[in-house]
Protein backbone atom coordinates (compact mmCIF):
# COMPACT_ATOMS: atom_id res chain seq x y z
CA UNK A 1 0.00 0.00 0.00
CA UNK A 2 2.86 2.52 0.79
CA UNK A 3 4.56 1.90 -2.44
CA UNK A 4 1.48 1.71 -4.49
CA UNK A 5 -0.73 4.07 -3.21
CA UNK A 6 1.34 6.47 -1.32
CA UNK A 7 4.19 6.48 -3.06
CA UNK A 8 7.01 5.97 -0.79
CA UNK A 9 10.30 5.15 -2.03
CA UNK A 10 12.31 4.64 1.10
CA UNK A 11 11.85 2.56 4.39
CA UNK A 12 14.01 3.70 7.15
CA UNK A 13 14.33 1.98 10.79
CA UNK A 14 16.04 2.53 13.32
CA UNK A 15 17.11 0.03 15.88
CA UNK A 16 18.79 -0.24 19.24
CA UNK A 17 22.24 -0.92 18.73
CA UNK A 18 21.96 -4.19 21.47
CA UNK A 19 18.72 -5.79 19.50
CA UNK A 20 20.58 -7.98 17.08
CA UNK A 21 17.98 -10.31 16.46
CA UNK A 22 16.16 -7.05 15.14
CA UNK A 23 19.26 -5.82 13.32
CA UNK A 24 19.79 -9.43 11.91
CA UNK A 25 15.55 -9.49 10.31
CA UNK A 26 15.80 -6.10 8.83
CA UNK A 27 18.66 -7.39 7.20
CA UNK A 28 17.54 -10.27 6.05
CA UNK A 29 14.47 -8.08 4.73
CA UNK A 30 17.34 -6.16 2.55
CA UNK A 31 17.78 -2.98 4.72
CA UNK A 32 21.37 -2.10 4.65
CA UNK A 33 23.00 -0.06 7.86
CA UNK A 34 23.45 3.46 7.19
CA UNK A 35 24.42 4.81 10.23
CA UNK A 36 25.13 4.18 13.75
CA UNK A 37 24.01 6.75 16.20
CA UNK A 38 26.24 6.07 19.78
CA UNK A 39 24.86 8.95 21.73
CA UNK A 40 21.17 7.09 20.80
CA UNK A 41 22.72 3.67 20.69
CA UNK A 42 21.10 3.26 17.79
CA UNK A 43 21.63 2.08 14.21
CA UNK A 44 19.64 3.41 11.15
CA UNK A 45 19.08 1.12 8.38
CA UNK A 46 17.32 1.97 5.00
CA UNK A 47 15.74 0.15 2.48
CA UNK A 48 14.75 1.53 -0.97
CA UNK A 49 12.82 -1.06 -3.46
CA UNK A 50 13.28 -0.44 -7.10
CA UNK A 51 9.79 -1.46 -7.62
CA UNK A 52 6.83 -2.95 -5.82
CA UNK A 53 7.32 -6.63 -7.11
CA UNK A 54 10.82 -6.94 -5.81
CA UNK A 55 9.44 -5.73 -2.55
CA UNK A 56 6.88 -8.05 -1.94
CA UNK A 57 9.31 -10.95 -3.26
CA UNK A 58 11.60 -9.89 -0.76
CA UNK A 59 9.09 -10.05 2.15
CA UNK A 60 7.77 -13.47 0.93
CA UNK A 61 10.99 -14.68 1.06
CA UNK A 62 11.99 -13.64 4.20
CA UNK A 63 8.47 -14.60 6.05
CA UNK A 64 8.70 -18.40 4.64
CA UNK A 65 12.24 -18.81 5.33
CA UNK A 66 11.60 -17.51 8.98
CA UNK A 67 8.60 -19.62 9.58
Amino acid sequence: YGIEKLGIQRFIAKIKTHNQPSLNLFQKLGFTIQKTVEVFQEVHLAFSPSNVEEFRNQMSYVITKTI
